[in-house]
């Protein structure tokens, strides 16, 4: 009851447009799955976030593979920017970014695109509860603050996908 009522919070908390189409997918997430899927697939860790990840040595130690997928990698950073950029000392822009570079060659503006779109797939119920439901002013903010990133770049992904 819960999850279903944070779903309801997160169309509450977003413009019609946006909360329709991301509720439409949460329903049935095969075309947005088959869209990223189609811009190509690799290993992907599938949990990727600060409790999984570790430098040691100059390098990057990834842990806890329990949930390692064949997925898109843009998948992978919209899951880890809905859980973590807000903990971190760097902007959701400036992860995107250090991403797209990362990516390389590989750089997909299409696919980037689509992994936002699942960023709320995955998460807007946390925002949409913490925006609309819970007591804590601060929570509050914090959710207005991540969906007022979201909701616009959504936006913008949903209109060129569709």
């Amino acid at each position: 009851k819960q999850f279903e009522a944070a779903w309801e919070a997160f169309g509450e908390a977003v413009d019609d447009d946006v909360g329709a189409a991301v509720l439409e997918l949460v329903d049935d997430v095969t075309p947005l799955s088959d869209a990223l899927a189609a811009r190509g697939t690799t290993l992907i860790h599938g949990d990727l976030r600060d409790e999984n990840i570790a430098f040691t040595d100059g390098r990057l130690v990834l842990l806890d593979f329990g949930l390692a997928t064949q997925g898109h990698p843009a998948a992978e950073l919209a899951w880890y920017m809905v859980h973590d950029v807000w903990r971190i000392a760097a902007t959701h822009d400036e992860v995107v970014e250090d991403f797209r570079a990362a990516m390389g060659e590989r750089d997909d503006p299409v696919a980037l695109e689509l992994g936002l779109i699942s960023g709320l797939v995955q998460y807007g119920w946390i925002f949409g509860h913490s925006a609309v439901v819970h007591t804590d002013p601060a929570e509050r903010e914090w959710a207005r603050t991540e969906l007022d990133w979201w909701v616009p770049r959504v936006r913008h992904a949903l209109e060129q996908w569709r």
